[in-house]
């Protein structure tokens, strides 16, 4: 799976490993060990920088070279909506469609490539995106817009009795925009019946900004509950995830997952 992210003014290319499986018959025989290695070699041929996975079982892939990447997320439970909170318009969609997908894509590209971290997203993966949001019954996306213009998206879904905000894209200085699709989302969570929210969203999204601001405190969740985000370095130009600033930096999006 290819997937190139932007850290700062570098662009960083990766192909990721979306899954690896053994015939019963086959296991503990060393075959899976053979094929990623062999897989590894290709990647490194075709001039990529790290290769990403997600796994349960990390000390599989550990002795391969691949090293644990946190990624926190964040929970805010005991759910209240201030009386003052600015109503705003706010779309739900359960489908795509055409309008939806060229807002989200406008809103993407105008703000969130500004954050490090941000997965490059070509037109392929833009289908793929959409594709996948429509097949699952279990998410949604809040549109806010003023006027027919589109300032802000969220794309959420449910996970067993909690909701988890898994994107949001907005302009890094529209507190209005932020503040009002959050409340609005916020609002809906307990209207809804849901009892926590949980934010999987980059430590530079404006959105901690304006929960501070706010006043609003999160716990951090208690990491052993995911699979945990992996990257093995496969440059030729030395191990580039050995950069301070890329390493704090890097984020992999929840919807962004393989």
């Amino acid at each position: 799976v290819r997937r190139d992210i932007y850290i700062g003014s570098k662009t960083l290319k990766g192909i990721g490993v979306a899954s690896v499986a053994t015939h019963p018959d086959y296991r503990r025989k060393g075959y899976a060990k053979m094929l990623l290695k062999e897989r590894l070699r290709d990647i490194f041929l075709k001039g990529s920088d790290f290769s990403p996975l997600f796994t349960d079982k990390p000390f599989i892939y550990e002795k391969l070279g691949w090293k644990i990447f946190p990624q926190k997320f964040w929970v805010l439970e005991d759910i209240e909506v201030p009386l003052n909170a600015r109503k705003k318009k706010v779309e739900i969609f359960r489908n795509s469609t055409k309008t939806l997908m060229e807002k989200v894509k406008r809103i993407y590209q105008e703000n969130m490539l500004l954050f490090p971290g941000s997965l490059k997203r070509d037109r392929e993966y833009w289908q793929e995106y959409f594709r996948i949001f429509d097949v699952r019954d279990n998410e949604l996306f809040f549109l806010l817009q003023e006027g027919n213009v589109a300032k802000a998206y969220a794309r959420i879904c449910q996970e067993k009795d909690d909701i988890l905000l898994g994107e949001m894209g907005v302009g890094k200085e529209d507190n209005e925009a932020i503040k009002g699709l959050f409340y609005y989302l916020l609002d809906w969570v307990k209207r809804s019946g849901f009892k926590k929210l949980v934010i999987s969203l980059p430590s530079s999204h404006p959105i901690f900004e304006f929960l501070k601001m706010e006043n609003i405190k999160l716990r951090e969740e208690n990491p052993d509950k995911r699979e945990v985000l992996m990257i093995r370095n496969i440059s030729s130009q030395g191990d580039v995830l050995r950069d301070k600033e890329i390493k704090s930096r890097f984020h992999w999006g929840y919807f962004d997952r393989f």
